[in-house]
Formats: C-alpha cells, structure tokens, sequence
C-alpha cells in the first residue's frame, strides 16, 4: 500500500464523523508526525464516564450552500438566516417576518455546542526512542456537532424493523476546542463555513 492510498484510506474513514474542513487538519498532522517519525497516542483512563452538557442550540435557516448574492444575517446567538442581499436592511416587522418564513422554507441546519468531561491524555512520542516529546491531559474539553441541511420536505425519520423511528442522518463533528474557530481569519458576514461536506 502506498503513502497516498493510507491518506485516502484515513481521509476516508474521518469523513463520515466530521466536517472536511476538520478532517483535513487531522490529516494534515498526521503525514507531518508520520513523515518526522513521531505518532500520536490518546489515553482515556479506565473507568471514566463521559459527561456531557449541551452549551447552545444553533440554527441557520435558509438555502445551502449560500448562493451567489446571499449573505448570512444573524438575529440572535442562536439563530441565523442565509438571505438575499436586499433583504440584509430592517424594513419593518412584517418584512421580517417574511423573510423569516422564506428562509425556513429553504431549509436549516443545527449546530449544538457541548463540553466534554473526560480524562484523557494526548501525548507526542518519537518513533526511533519512544520519548515522550510532548504531553498534555485535560479533564474536559468542548466539541461542536453540526446537522445536514434539510428542507421541511426532506425525511429525516427512517421507519425501523421493530416499529421504532431513527434518524436518517447523523451528526458530525463541526470543531474540537474551538480549532476550526481559531483558524478562520476575520472576515464579514458573507463567508459561511461548509458545515455540511
């Protein structure tokens, strides 16, 4: 097997628990520690339970991607349209309300911000003389999942064997530790992060 089919092998199996864009990055730190001869290695201690807190519940409303001539209009922190650019300015509440329902009817995406209480421990080891070059343990950390996109006419339920319903879908990890956050450089509010590759 070559270098390149393990990348695609790893890309691959990233992609269906998070977002391109954060897949790419653990990618990326791999083939830079495998090409320096360290590896990574994640410890999670024997016998803890993860607790998790659910942080904020964010929507975004409208067509996705964002076609050309929309810009992102944020109402609150937790809420979000993807809208044409002359419906950016206030007119008056009824437009708003409005411009509300045709966004809802483009479709939305949920994005839910928690923190994780774990112990676990990350360290850098050098391959040749299984130093530990780097280490870090940490009690909690913050992970954000992101929905697809779906319209109000999309079905998200699948009917189960048993008579039970579940989700078609599944969530993905969006960011780890606010990383993805960390990297964007400040930009307006016409940019939108690819939440659903």
């Amino acid at each position: 097997m070559t270098t390149s089919d393990k990348e695609e092998i790893t890309q691959h199996w990233l992609q269906p628990v998070m977002i391109n864009s954060l897949a790419d990055i653990f990618v990326r730190a791999h083939q830079e520690a495998s090409s320096s001869h360290h590896r990574v290695e994640f410890k999670l201690f024997r016998g803890a339970i993860p607790k998790i807190k659910v942080d904020q519940i964010s929507l975004t409303y409208g067509p996705f991607p964002p076609p050309y001539g929309y810009s992102i209009q944020h109402w609150f922190s937790f809420l979000s349209l993807v809208v044409p650019k002359e419906d950016q300015v206030f007119r008056n509440y009824p437009h708003q309300k409005e411009v509300l329902k045709r966004a809802k009817d483009d479709g939305v995406y949920l994005r839910i911000n928690t923190t994780v209480s774990l112990p676990i421990q990350f360290s850098i080891i050098d391959n040749s003389t299984d130093v530990v070059k780097l280490q870090d343990r940490r009690n909690e950390f913050q992970m954000e999942f992101v929905s697809p996109h779906f319209t109000p006419w999309d079905e998200i339920f699948a009917l189960q064997k048993d008579g039970s319903w579940k989700l078609k879908w599944r969530w993905r990890v969006s960011d780890i530790d606010y990383l993805l956050k960390s990297l964007r450089p400040i930009q307006d509010s016409k940019i939108q992060i690819d939440y659903t590759s």
